[in-house]
């Protein structure tokens, strides 16, 4: 399993989280795409919300939150290359922060994120111009 987080072209830069890179034998594509076959690569990924029109008043920064349909997280299945870069959550905690999270826990416990902007000059200049 691959934890990565990503922003994507095909929702107009939204964050992801990577579960899976898969490829398909070549008699599967053909029997589940007859007409266009799939890329040679694919990414079972569970997005995150979209980015709202202006960043957190406070922060200056971009707030996530998984996404959901009812109660199950929105999930699809999109070519490899449609992932753009690697990015850096940062977990909002509220006015606490649980005693509970770990480090390779955090991710599925906290339930809003921050973007950081500032991890790399590529996530900054996407950012910031």
């Amino acid at each position: 399993m691959i934890d990565q987080f990503f922003i994507s072209f095909t929702a107009a830069y939204r964050v992801a989280q990577i579960r899976v890179v898969f490829s398909m034998s070549k008699a599967a594509q053909a029997h589940l795409f007859q007409t266009h076959p799939p890329p040679d690569y694919l990414a079972y990924v569970e997005w995150f919300t979209p980015f709202r029109r202006e960043p957190e008043p406070k922060s200056g920064l971009y707030r996530v939150a998984r996404s959901y349909l009812e109660d199950f997280r929105l999930v699809e299945i999109i070519p490899l290359t449609s992932i753009v870069q690697s990015i850096h959550l940062i977990p909002l905690p509220g006015e606490t922060i649980p005693r509970n999270w770990r480090s390779n826990t955090v991710i599925e416990e906290c339930h809003n994120f921050i973007v950081n902007t500032f991890s790399d000059c590529r996530t900054y200049v996407l950012f910031n111009l």
